[in-house]
């Protein structure tokens, strides 16, 4: 018997669902089971579901992976204490490589490659992100 469908005083007239027919029935209308961890509950560990949710550190993620140093500063200062000890070293560091030069982040050997463009080597890398040229895509893919 399934919760919730067990048989009442005339159950005797009553047709019951099998465990499979609620399974099938649950499935077809959650297709998706792991929208909790973004589809990939082997690198992600969400046991309440809760980051999906406006998280700080969905938040910090989010301002990271948008390469938004302002965003990333604003939630350092008021959802820091919020934060994992880890996700506060990712921010931080997330900040260091926003604010370097460009030409600080190519090693050596690839400054003579012909997708290294000096002009661009002054530029922060979150100005690089920002600029949509061929030169910078061809920088972004260098660093």
């Amino acid at each position: 018997m399934t919760a919730g469908l067990l048989p009442g005083p005339d159950f005797g007239n009553t047709p019951s669902l099998t465990d499979d027919e609620v399974l099938k029935a649950w499935t077809a209308i959650n297709r998706n089971l792991y929208t909790y961890v973004d589809n990939n509950p082997l690198n992600r560990i969400d046991p309440f579901g809760l980051e999906g949710l406006d998280s700080p550190s969905a938040s910090m993620n989010s301002a990271i992976a948008r390469g938004n140093a302002q965003a990333i500063e604003n939630l350092l200062e008021s959802i820091g204490e919020d934060l994992s000890a880890g996700a506060r070293e990712a921010a931080k560091a997330a900040l260091k490589r926003l604010h370097s030069k460009c030409g600080d982040l190519v090693r050596g050997s690839l400054k003579r490659s012909p997708s290294y463009h000096s002009e661009l080597e002054g530029k922060t890398y979150e100005e690089l992100l920002k600029d949509s040229s061929k030169a910078a895509k061809q920088m972004r893919k260098l660093i």
